[in-house]
């Protein structure tokens, strides 16, 4: 029952430092725009004074700072928050962390978890300025070209005795015997 106990407490703890570091990651954020807004040169004295911090990582200190960008995304590099970057605070924070709509091939609407969708949901769902309607995704479902049903290709041949394989594929036991009665 202690361990629980220590658990739930570490978790507790563990929660409240890490709001409070977002919150002061935000703060920090802010400073260095308020800086680079009064100073031309103050970029780069940022940059010299924390040479570990990789380049890239001040253009999203700079969004974070201006409140272009959610703090979070900051650290997600989920397909759906890599899309979610690019568009309005408002967007992101109505988006953020939810679950959202998602039409099937079928029409269905689905609830996608944001931290789990895949790369094509997170393109079906966010454009690249803004969450689709349910209308736009059926168009860009229909939009997309028809793959060929891998299922039905040969993903083997035989020439000349030798087994060819074409892609990347199993076979079972039975289809194992067929290719050696073919060979």
């Amino acid at each position: 029952m202690s361990n629980e106990l220590t658990t739930t407490k570490s978790v507790e703890l563990f929660k409240g430092l890490f709001e409070k570091g977002i919150q002061k990651i935000q703060e920090a954020c802010e400073v260095y725009v308020t800086a680079i807004d009064k100073d031309d040169g103050a970029k780069e004295k940022f940059r010299e004074s924390l040479p570990h911090i990789p380049v890239g990582a001040w253009v999203k200190f700079e969004k974070v700072g201006r409140k272009l960008m959610l703090p979070r995304l900051m650290f997600d590099t989920t397909p759906m928050a890599e899309r979610l970057k690019k568009m309005p605070i408002s967007t992101q924070r109505q988006v953020y962390g939810k679950n959202i709509p998602m039409v099937t091939k079928d029409g269905d609407i689905l609830k996608v978890d944001f931290f789990g969708a895949t790369q094509e949901q997170a393109k079906q769902i966010l454009s690249i300025d803004h969450v689709r309607t349910p209308a736009e995704q059926r168009a860009w479902l229909i939009s997309r070209p028809k793959l060929p049903d891998v299922t039905r290709q040969k993903c083997y041949e035989v020439k000349n005795g030798k087994l060819c394989i074409l892609r990347a594929c199993s076979f079972d036991k039975d289809e194992l015997i067929q290719i050696l009665a073919e060979i």
